[in-house]
């Protein structure tokens, strides 16, 4: 985890300090080095975790080969030795941060379709005065911004752009959502003047000129395949967890993985363990709580897998305590208890380990939530009830989903009932 500020100002608006300032309120999500660039135009600033070649040289912000280009990356693009490769880029270090740059230079903005990863950047081009900013296919990474028609500024955290002196006003209509999400949802923020970058999408910034567009949308890639076997798609699975792992398994610094005892978390750990030639380091949070505590069942899969296994046991008390700190650490109201023992067992793996595995995403992947029991009652709709059913079922959730612009309803639904077609 690295974080990235920037601005970018037709009047100077913005000092080299405050670009410091930014970029310091950032230091815990990358501990290890930072560094500056400005020009009468841009900043750019850059807190960094070491993970992927861990010299000097790979430190940001970094410049392109011709000097023309500079950027600065928060995240990790994991086919980047197979991109080095296949276009033939010369090389000055190991990471891919390089990779990312000397490929936007040969592609320019086509470049993001090869990455293969989770990111959040900035690349300007010295030249032209350009600001490109790029968001991953998913928002893993976050990216905040504010944008005034002439004033635009960038960070990974709000805390960073408020550093700028932002207005704190609330968003009355991110709250709104809150109180019915319990999380804040793309594009807003909890801020009025701030908002979220989208997943899948890109900023051009030039002077007096905000443009936004999508590079990446799920339903573009739908293309129904005839139906296969279902020991077929269990093969395919695999082979994409096993090559998905082995990608995140690259690294220059001790990795770990978090094991709840649950299926997602422990199949992640079952792969990882195959494909590493040592015991992987696994960690668990147990509560004192019966009804809360599953360490039992991680205990069991560590045994099984004969991982090097941590379990850090904490009282009722130290979860509530733990919520005060929550606020630091979160830019926006965030109501999913499972933030607790999530930071919980990120300060305890962190005393070995920089990186860790999670289950994290199978539930979007695989139907896992509540409200995904929708699917079904809607899919026997589209199979039994004619045309009509289809077409004002499509209608409902077309409303609803306007409605509800943080995409609460599924994708697979529009799918079924024929609106993504």
């Amino acid at each position: 985890m690295c974080g990235i500020t920037g601005f970018y100002s037709l009047s100077q608006k913005w000092t080299q300090a405050q670009l410091s300032q930014m970029t310091q309120a950032l230091r815990h999500r990358g501990p290890e080095a930072e560094g500056y660039f400005q020009d009468e135009r841009c900043g750019l600033g850059h807190r960094r975790l070491k993970v992927i070649d861990l010299s000097d040289a790979a430190n940001q912000p970094m410049f392109s080969h011709d000097e023309r280009y500079v950027m600065v990356f928060n995240g990790e693009v994991y086919n980047f030795q197979e991109i080095a490769k296949k276009y033939d880029l010369s090389l000055k270090t190991r990471s891919d941060s390089e990779v990312i740059l000397e490929l936007f230079v040969k592609l320019k903005t086509l470049f993001v379709e090869e990455l293969n990863g989770m990111f959040a950047l900035a690349i300007y081009d010295r030249e032209t005065q350009e600001l490109y900013v790029y968001r991953d296919r998913l928002g893993i990474k976050p990216l905040f911004y504010y944008w005034d028609g002439q004033n635009f500024a960038f960070a990974s955290e709000t805390k960073a752009l408020l550093e700028l002196g932002i207005g704190r006003e609330i968003n009355t209509e991110a709250l709104q959502d809150y109180l019915f999400l319990e999380y804040v949802p793309d594009h807003l923020s909890i801020f009025k003047h701030i908002q979220k970058l989208e997943k899948g999408h890109f900023l051009k910034i030039s002077p007096n000129n905000l443009e936004k567009k999508a590079y990446y949308n799920l339903l573009d890639r739908w293309n129904p395949q005839p139906a296969q076997s279902l020991e077929h798609y269990v093969e395919a699975f695999d082979d994409q967890l096993t090559q998905s792992i082995r990608y995140r398994s690259i690294s220059d610094v001790p990795m770990g993985a978090f094991l709840s005892g649950g299926t997602d978390s422990s199949l992640i750990c079952a792969k990882f363990q195959e494909l590493s030639p040592q015991s992987i380091q696994t960690y668990t949070i147990g509560f004192d709580v019966a009804s809360f505590d599953e360490s039992t069942y991680a205990q069991k899969v560590a045994e099984h897998l004969n991982t090097q296994h941590t379990l850090d046991r904490i009282s009722a008390k130290e979860s509530i305590d733990t919520v005060e700190r929550m606020v630091a650490h979160y830019d926006e109201p965030f109501a999913a208890n499972s933030c607790i023992p999530s930071l919980l067992v990120c300060q305890k793996a962190r005393e070995k380990v920089t990186v860790a595995l999670s289950g994290d995403g199978a539930d979007e992947l695989f139907m896992g939530y509540g409200y995904y029991h929708w699917y079904n009652r809607v899919k026997k709709i589209s199979k039994y009830g004619g045309y009509a059913a289809r077409k004002i079922t499509t209608k409902v959730l077309s409303w609803l989903d306007q409605r509800n612009r943080h995409n609460r309803i599924p994708e697979p639904l529009f799918v079924c009932v024929g609106l993504a077609s």
